[in-house]
């Protein structure tokens, strides 16, 4: 009878930590789960969400018509890969890049030019990369 008290005994245990450890799962498993949700929420997960935050960006805060705002997100894409390669490179000193990073940005604000946007509204898109600059400055600077 002691027996067979301490084995239900023992198996009770058993079931209770293994029901703890079930609970300590599915919560970690939800945090991991809802921190992976607030990451792509805050634009810093899914690019395509971040495309769509930026081209909203353009339409009110530059006042662009969706068209402009297409013509800006494709001059922009192509330069983008220029523009990371000219940073990637380690044979080009500092000014070097300094220099055809100003030189690709030119291009690019005359390519908006081009493409129908007016001079006010080509000198707030710099006026935001400028802004957007800072803030990765900031960002680097306090990591």
């Amino acid at each position: 009878m002691i027996k067979l008290v301490r084995t239900s005994f023992v198996n009770l245990n058993k079931m209770k930590i293994m029901k703890k450890f079930i609970v300590c799962f599915v919560f970690t498993a939800a945090f991991f789960l809802t921190g992976t949700q607030i990451y792509a929420q805050n634009g810093n997960g899914d690019k395509s969400q971040m495309k769509e935050m930026m081209k909203q960006r353009l339409k009110d805060s530059v006042g662009l018509s969706d068209v402009q705002v297409d013509s800006v997100m494709s001059i922009r894409e192509e330069m983008q890969p220029k523009m990371k390669t000219v940073m990637k490179d380690e044979s080009l000193k500092d000014d070097d890049k300094k220099s055809k990073m100003e030189a690709m940005k030119k291009e690019m604000y005359d390519r908006f030019t081009k493409a129908g946007l007016t001079p006010e509204q080509v000198k707030k898109i710099k006026e935001m990369d400028e802004r957007m600059r800072d803030k990765m400055k900031n960002k680097k600077g306090s990591k």
